[in-house]
């Protein structure tokens, strides 16, 4: 039998994937609409990867270390941002909106990993 911490973190890591996927897809299909076909493209199996272990290590944060999953997330999701700072300013319309479509992704994939180790802390606690 599977234990359910174990169960958790593919849950967020895996069973998340297609959910984030549909998402992206939609936010980015929305974003690039009306650019010209080389603006549109993207990485998406190293985009996949990164997702996969960004839902898993804060899956596991909120699991067992939920008092340091605030500062690690928005830490992170500002280095995400200041990195792609670029984008935000950029004269080219489709820049930006990828840049806020990114963010939003961004912002997606935690929430699904959070309500993971959530519904996980919630199970656990039970007797």
């Amino acid at each position: 039998m599977i234990r359910p911490s174990i169960l958790a973190l593919i849950a967020s890591g895996i069973g998340g994937a297609p959910i984030t996927h549909v998402w992206a897809n939609c936010s980015h299909w929305y974003a690039s609409r009306g650019a010209p076909r080389a603006e549109v493209g993207r990485d998406k199996l190293i985009v996949a990867f990164s997702g996969i272990l960004e839902r898993v290590v804060i899956t596991a944060l909120v699991m067992w270390l939920p008092a340091a999953v605030g500062p690690i997330v928005g830490s992170w999701i500002v280095i995400k941002a200041a990195g792609a700072w670029g984008a935000a300013h950029s004269p080219n319309i489709f820049d930006r909106t990828r840049y806020h479509a990114h963010l939003m992704n961004s912002m997606f994939s935690t929430a699904i990993a959070v309500a993971c180790g959530l519904v996980w802390r919630y199970y656990a606690a039970k007797p």
